[in-house]
């Protein structure tokens, strides 16, 4: 019923469409999108940076790992996170991988297999 709703509106009645515009740009590059988010490429090159301790690097500060910030590793497999910071973090997340699409698209750089 939700997917109809939204079809009318957006497809349809064209109302609403600058709102998912940025799914739009991400779904031109959806493989690298999800490589580049979920792929542990970005997790890798930013773990390399660190200070003394492996612990102490970028990854760890960016990322809600549990290390500096977040919830502990022990709690993550068995509930889901109610934490309002990780809620915020998640949403910046999506928005800057939006961004990326959205340059990649006005330069003209579609990857595809």
């Amino acid at each position: 019923l939700l997917l109809t709703a939204c079809f009318f509106f957006v497809d349809l009645q064209k109302q609403g469409a600058s709102l998912w515009t940025g799914f739009k740009y991400m779904g031109m590059n959806a493989i690298v999108m999800y490589l580049c988010a979920e792929g542990g490429i970005i997790d890798w090159v930013f773990a390399s940076f660190y200070l003394g301790d492996r612990d102490k690097n970028l990854q760890n500060l960016l990322w809600p790992t549990g290390v500096y910030w977040g919830d502990d590793d022990d709690v993550l497999p068995y509930k889901p996170s109610y934490n309002w910071k990780v809620m915020v973090w998640c949403v910046a997340y999506i928005g800057v991988w939006m961004v990326v699409a959205r340059w990649m698209f006005l330069n003209k750089i579609f990857i595809k297999i």
